[in-house]
């Protein structure tokens, strides 16, 4: 439709200015990156002489030219999980701009990324997709691949179109003028489709991804990043009705044993959330992954309850919360909830990666003008949270 053809020649302006964007996660990236390899470097003589002070060879010894070697730079890696759940659906389009943006910084500094949602609506039958008694029951749980830095230039610029679409869709999803071609459904899959949240699921299927891709791109610094907006479906175990004795009646609902990429692991604390803080955890321990979450809150309620969950539910707490937040527009907090790093955001709206446009008037003072000039720089950089904590977070 000419809508459709219209918004693709937007989406030309709107890349421009991503990537214009993604500089600050950039140079937060290289700042740190740099800090590493001088912090690390190592001063050694060379072997040859340093003509400048072959003068003073009988009052001094060292007369060699040094030479300060570098440490190496580790090589990264990301993976992405982001929820797909109903719940997400009316700050799908803020989130959407916040990942293109991510991949855009991923891009630029070379880290290779793989980018999942997970969902329930793969309208698949356990017994259909080969399920025994005993397994995690996956016949409901969709994880389709959004983008990855493994795909052909035209794939993926083809799928960070689709993106910019889904966004520009989920954002005027009710006024449309009945243009069907250009709802976000028009470019959503059926495996796309919002659902529950199977977080736990994705975090057991994780093990294995996380292992694949880090041999795939020999990576040293593997970091594994979840974005959602609420607790984990309770996990499942697949029941064969036509046995006698079912695996799943062997163990009560708060005792749990997993067998994960040919490891067992137990827990007893539920299926829930207290069971992706082990899954997290495992995953730690196992592939040496770093782990950062991003809570969306939608809400004062969730807002609140996040805190206290993340041990900071006191008044004072509290309040120092509310001024990080004022200031980096997140509140983040180290090894909590499975974590190694952990970041509230606001949704709704307050997600953007967008600005107040710097347009003083022509009567300001230049005092006034100086002063309205960097409040807008620090609002440009700071709207960009999960951009900016995560340039710093994952170098």
């Amino acid at each position: 439709s000419e809508k459709r053809a219209k918004l693709k020649q937007e989406f030309g302006a709107y890349h421009k200015q991503v990537k214009k964007s993604a500089n600050y996660a950039v140079k937060e990236f290289e700042m740190r990156k740099a800090a590493y390899q001088w912090s690390r470097a190592q001063t050694a003589k060379s072997g040859s002489l340093d003509v400048n002070k072959v003068w003073s060879y009988k009052t001094n010894e060292d007369i060699f030219a040094r030479v300060t070697n570098l440490a190496d730079a580790k090589n990264h890696g990301m993976m992405m999980f982001i929820d797909y759940s109903g719940s997400m659906s009316g700050t799908l389009h803020h989130v959407l701009d916040q990942l293109i943006h991510l991949v855009v910084f991923c891009k630029a500094v070379n880290i290779p990324f793989d980018v999942y949602a997970f969902t329930t609506n793969n309208r698949e039958r356990d017994d259909l997709i080969g399920q025994r008694d005993g397994e995690i029951a996956m016949g409901d749980v969709s994880i389709p691949l959004l983008i990855s830095s493994s795909l052909k230039k035209k794939d993926f610029e083809e799928a960070l179109l689709g993106l910019y679409l889904k966004k520009i869709g989920n954002e005027n999803r009710w006024d449309w003028d009945g243009d069907e071609t250009v709802s976000e459904y028009a470019v959503t899959g059926r495996c796309e489709e919002f659902g529950s949240t199977p977080l736990n699921d994705a975090l057991v299927l994780a093990h294995k991804m996380v292992k694949e891709f880090k041999g795939k791109h020999a990576v040293q610094k593997m970091n594994l990043i979840v974005l959602s907006d609420g607790d984990s479906n309770g996990l499942n175990a697949y029941r064969d009705y036509s046995m006698d004795n079912h695996a799943e009646s062997r163990y009560s609902y708060y005792d749990t044993v997993l067998e994960i990429d040919g490891k067992q692991i137990r827990h007893d604390g539920g299926r829930g959330r207290e069971l992706t803080k082990v899954l997290l955890g495992n995953i730690q321990k196992r592939y040496n992954c770093r782990t950062l979450g991003f809570f969306v809150s939608d809400s004062s309620h969730n807002w609140n309850n996040m805190l206290w969950r993340m041990d900071m539910g006191t008044p004072e707490d509290k309040k120092e919360a509310n001024k990080e937040y004022r200031k980096f527009k997140c509140v983040s907090k180290e090894n909590v909830l499975g974590y190694d790093n952990y970041y509230l955001v606001k949704g709704h709206g307050k997600l953007s990666t967008d600005s107040d446009e710097f347009n003083p008037s022509i009567d300001d003072s230049i005092a006034k003008i100086r002063s309205s000039f960097k409040k807008f720089s620090s609002s440009k950089k700071n709207n960009k949270s999960i951009l900016t904590n995560f340039g710093k977070a994952v170098a």
